[in-house]
């Protein structure tokens, strides 16, 4: 579970008697509060639903190709990858490009490999100016929240510029440049 509900969690410990074993379960929170609506969704007798707008839907699945960054140097084999079309889509918007990114729609001489996962950025574009009123889900608290989007771009290495870290330094140097109140962060590439 996120973080954000350590506290939580060290509330319902606490809850249960010293000489209580593993097995035995906390007593019930009170009715009405935060714990007691975390409670039930911990102990499953809650289902969450989270809705997608349908502007967030990533539409159909395209390909492109890039070289991975656990390749020597000198390889220069291109792997091809998933992206979405809303995401390609979205370059301007995000702040970064196919250059920026080190991928490419021409898939020539690339292969897909299985148990590869490429390095990702997502870029999230916060749009709103005022911020709303949503209530948390799991434990009923009301918290704000500005309109935002957010893409998700799988990037690469290449020959000039080859570590991930330069890479990742080039897209964070392309969003901020961009303008606006956006934001990245990052997910190494896999290989299974």
């Amino acid at each position: 579970m996120a973080k954000r509900f350590n506290n939580l969690d060290a509330a319902l410990k606490y809850l249960r008697s010293p000489s209580a074993g593993a097995e035995d379960l906390a007593p019930d929170a009170p009715a009405g509060s935060q714990l007691k609506k975390y409670q039930d969704f911990k102990a499953g007798k809650v289902k969450i639903d989270y809705t997608r707008a349908s502007t967030s839907n990533p539409g159909n699945i395209e390909e492109v190709a890039l070289e991975p960054f656990a390749l020597p140097a000198a390889s220069t084999d291109k792997y091809i990858v998933d992206i979405s079309k809303r995401a390609k889509d979205n370059y301007t918007a995000a702040g970064v490009s196919e250059g920026v990114l080190n991928i490419s729609a021409t898939l020539t001489s690339a292969t897909r490999v299985f148990g590869f996962t490429p390095a990702r950025a997502t870029v999230k574009n916060v749009t709103g100016t005022t911020a709303s009123s949503a209530t948390s889900k799991i434990t009923g608290k009301q918290y704000k929240k500005k309109a935002a989007a957010s893409y998700t771009f799988p990037f690469g290495s290449q020959a000039s510029n080859g570590s991930f870290s330069e890479v990742k330094a080039d897209i964070v140097a392309a969003v901020a440049g961009a303008g606006g109140n956006k934001g990245v962060s990052f997910k190494p590439e896999i290989f299974r």
